[in-house]
């Protein structure tokens, strides 16, 4: 396998991982993560590290399953018995020579005094992925009939410095069934939340929690691809589980919980046999320096007229000159009326003199230096597609019993009907990619819908399931598709994923309409770790795209380390001489290694809505930005808190524009 490079020079995606054992600890890492499982404790995960984070062990106390069984007498009072408290045995290692390391081990179940649940043990395997993720299928293995009242898969204990978290609820837990589920971001309070309220707590088990450490680290767990394994657990009545994060005391700590069973009343009895659990761990790669802020863009011109969409040699070479490095063809839908576009997973998309502009485009993009992918949705099949009839029904994604089709519209153009990867759609989409990147001069691929999604077709093997695994399997696939020079161009709107953003070279994280421009007017996915360059759609209405609002949006996008996504020369020119005017100030950006934005409690303004600020950092060394989102000068006064110290001062910042320092002194 090929591995691309970062601009440090450091192996950058996909990153394989080493192991090796020290005493007990089977340690698994690679240039930007470290896991360390210890055999003395059932081979539980007790270390997990983000190495350009802050370098510390983001887990306070080993990782665990529990089988709980009822205390007499007891209101809903639990006999814990879990794998951290005996040794591991039957342990094996080994490494592939696609970079992915394999640790398999076995352990039983012992209470506090080291009693044995007798009847009982756990067979645990994980697979390290170059993506960064950790795969842990894990078998609970019953000799006998028992009566549980609470069991918990892979429970964490995190420290108690994380920031937020990020909660994929699934569709029964969510406020409505949707096409797609978005996170709930939910800001942790360290130490200052009450036992009986929850940071969060349902009675139906989440997708994914993930826990970030603003600016600086994270990690990640999500359910694996069967979700009808985590259902009806000892029990058959649906939702009778506990999806949970409490902040917990000696020591202080998050504690994310994932319990199939959590149950008010005896007489749960799981009967003798083998059950199988998958979940995903993912840590970010975070970068040693800040990445570049880079720019990237729509190829066609859905502004001008049809004949004119295509962009010109001159158009593209001034792009180029701006600092564009990346355009996507993202026609999905008849946006110009008169049925031409690109139908997903139809090919060729348009008529041979079409087609022979487009290829034009892109030879004239390739030589002034712009890379062009074109759009792929993960997850949408075009009706008038080669063999859609044929298939169409055996793939489709559903939620809703007796709804045959999940079709995906603006205004009246169908963009498509929505499919699952745990199908032969996989193969489907995967074919069809390799089809057109191997007649035409892309340099990657465009992603949309680039998300896991709840469905319960039958169709694809069981119950209720989601095809998170796979998408990561699709991404993994591109990643290697195309090869070192290739991009990989990501929407991932507010469904964060560690390990599919690790293999990024843009994510396209905000896709909203706007009707108001402020500093901290985006959700934390704009900024939350130093990963990979991150874009914003711009969905101003139309009355509000005026070049003075335009600037103030790009200048809000700033202060999260996030450009726009550039569609047109003509729409855009003043923007991007926002963006040329301050090359310099990008590239000192690279100098650092962590970065601040607005709302993330480090800077303030004194509230203002119209001045904001974010830092970067590096070894003591801070650089201010100060952003003006109006047309007037403004004299501001702001703060900086960091390392235990707070800097104040005032400065002078030009409307509609930014201005950096350095932040010098002693601090308060």
């Amino acid at each position: 396998m090929k591995h691309a490079r970062n601009e440090a020079g450091v192996t950058g995606y996909p990153a394989p991982f080493s192991c090796r054992r020290s005493g007990n600890l089977i340690i698994v890492e690679n240039a930007f993560a470290r896991w360390e499982h210890d055999l003395a404790r059932g081979g539980e995960l007790v270390g997990a590290f983000v190495k350009n984070g802050t370098g510390g062990n983001l887990l306070v106390a080993p990782q665990t399953t529990s089988l709980c069984t009822w205390v007499r007498g007891g209101w809903r009072q639990y006999h814990f018995y879990d794998t951290s408290r005996v040794p591991a045995s039957a342990v094996e290692t080994s490494v592939a020579d696609d970079g992915s390391v394999t640790l398999r081990f076995d352990s039983g179940f012992a209470d506090a005094a080291g009693k044995v649940l007798e009847g009982a043990c756990a067979r645990h395997a994980i697979r390290f992925s170059a993506s960064g993720a950790a795969t842990h299928e894990l078998d609970i293995i019953l000799d006998r009939d028992m009566d549980f009242g609470h069991v918990r898969i892979g429970t964490l204990s995190l420290r108690d410095d994380m920031d937020r978290i990020a909660v994929r609820p699934c569709s029964q837990a969510a406020w409505a069934v949707e096409l797609q589920n978005p996170c709930q971001w939910i800001d942790l309070v360290h130490a200052k939340s009450r036992t009986d309220l929850p940071a969060y707590r349902s009675r139906y088990l989440p997708l994914s929690i993930l826990f970030v450490k603003n600016g600086i680290e994270a990690i990640e767990m999500s359910l694996g691809d069967d979700l009808a394994a985590w259902d009806n657990f000892g029990n058959d009545f649906p939702g009778l589980a506990q999806g949970s994060v409490c902040e917990l005391r000696d020591p202080w700590r998050y504690e994310a919980v994932f319990a199939p069973l959590d149950s008010p009343r005896a007489g749960n009895i799981v009967h003798a046999g083998t059950y199988r659990f998958t979940y995903r761990l993912s840590l970010p790669f975070v970068r040693e320096s800040i990445v570049p802020l880079s720019l990237a863009g729509g190829f066609i011109k859905h502004g001008e007229a049809f004949e004119e969409r295509w962009p010109t040699a001159d158009e593209l070479n001034a792009l180029a000159d701006y600092g564009v490095r990346l355009m996507r063809i993202h026609n999905d839908g008849d946006a110009f009326g008169n049925g031409i576009f690109w139908r997903d997973v139809d090919y060729p998309p348009y008529p041979p003199d079409e087609m022979a502009k487009m290829d034009r485009a892109i030879a004239d993009a390739n030589a002034a230096g712009i890379d062009v992918v074109p759009y792929f949705s993960c997850k949408e099949w075009h009706p008038e597609a080669k063999d859609f009839a044929v298939h169409a029904e055996t793939c489709a994604h559903r939620v809703v019993p007796g709804e045959k089709f999940m079709e995906t519209f603006f205004g009246t153009s169908l963009f498509g009907v929505q499919m699952c990867l745990e199908s032969d759609w996989f193969g489907v989409r995967r074919d069809s990619i390799d089809e057109v990147l191997s007649n035409h001069a892309f340099k990657g691929m465009y992603y949309d819908w680039c998300m896991g999604q709840e469905c319960i077709n039958a169709e694809h093997g069981g119950g209720r399931h989601w095809d998170n695994d796979k998408l990561l399997d699709l991404v993994e696939w591109s990643r290697t598709r195309t090869g070192d020079v290739g991009k990989l161009y990501l929407h991932l709107t507010n469904v964060p994923s560690l390990a599919i953003e690790n293999l990024g070279d843009m994510i396209l994280v905000e896709e909203s309409e706007y009707f108001e421009i402020f500093p901290e007017m985006f959700t934390p996915q704009v900024h939350f770790l130093n990963v990979a360059p991150r874009s914003i759609c711009v969905m101003l209405p139309g009355e509000s795209r005026t070049s003075e609002k335009m600037r103030a949006l790009a200048l809000a996008a700033l202060l999260h380390h996030a450009t726009l996504c550039i569609d047109g020369l003509k729409t855009f020119r003043d923007v991007l001489e926002l963006y040329r005017s301050h090359k310099a100030d990008f590239e000192a950006f690279t100098r650092y290694s962590h970065h601040s934005a607005p709302g993330e409690g480090l800077v303030s303004t004194g509230g203002s809505r119209e001045v904001g600020m974010s830092v970067y950092w590096k070894d003591g060394e801070i650089l201010g930005v100060l952003a003006n989102l109006t047309p007037e000068a403004r004299r501001t006064a702001w703060s900086v808190k960091l390392d235990g110290r707070t800097f104040r001062g005032e400065t002078d910042v030009p409307p509609l524009d930014f201005v950096t320092f350095p932040v010098i002194g002693n601090g308060e």
